[in-house]
């Protein structure tokens, strides 16, 4: 869970969550992540937040995003 107290920006730990959790097998390649409003909901967070971690997951490889589709966990991973 994120750190609401941390001086780290929250969008920063989703997406060290996230890459775990990619990387531990939870997320299998090509399976859809879930969404901005249910990540949002999850870590108590705006869908900005998300919406920023999303883009540090796919800067890093780990993701790719289809507009209206949903983001996709990469089916090579760097």
């Amino acid at each position: 869970m994120v750190d609401l107290r941390s001086n780290e920006p929250l969008w920063p730990q989703i997406v060290e969550i996230m890459t775990k959790r990619i990387r531990s097998g939870q997320y299998e390649p090509g399976e859809r992540i879930p969404s901005v409003l249910e990540l949002s909901a999850e870590f108590h967070v705006t869908p900005v937040t998300v919406r920023k971690a999303i883009g540090g997951l796919r800067d890093a490889g780990l993701i790719v995003t289809h507009i209206g589709m949903g983001s996709y966990v990469a089916n090579k991973l760097p």
